[in-house]
């Protein structure tokens, strides 16, 4: 019988400097809402948001800009200058 084993990772420090900062910003009133995308591991995410208001189309354009963000840095993380895949 195959032995089972538990896969942990352990916590990424600039993720958690990222949100306690961003905890610090909402405490004193500066962030009033947030959307937020979640990678809880190489294959679960979840998405979330909070305190929106009526301002929400203006977040759905946030989102579309951080999407274009994400996929330029994958992309620029997986080609040279040449469109090759770096090795």
């Amino acid at each position: 019988m195959a032995d089972l084993y538990e896969i942990t990772t352990p916590p990424r420090e600039s993720v958690i400097e990222y949100l306690e900062d961003l905890v610090e910003r909402a405490k004193t009133g500066e962030i009033q809402g947030f959307a937020i995308a979640i990678m809880k591991g190489a294959a679960t995410t979840a998405n979330g948001w909070a305190g929106l208001g009526t301002n929400c189309i203006t977040m759905v354009g946030e989102v579309e800009a951080m999407k274009v963000d994400m996929i330029r840095c994958h992309v620029d993380q997986r080609y040279d200058c040449e469109g090759h895949i770096k090795p």
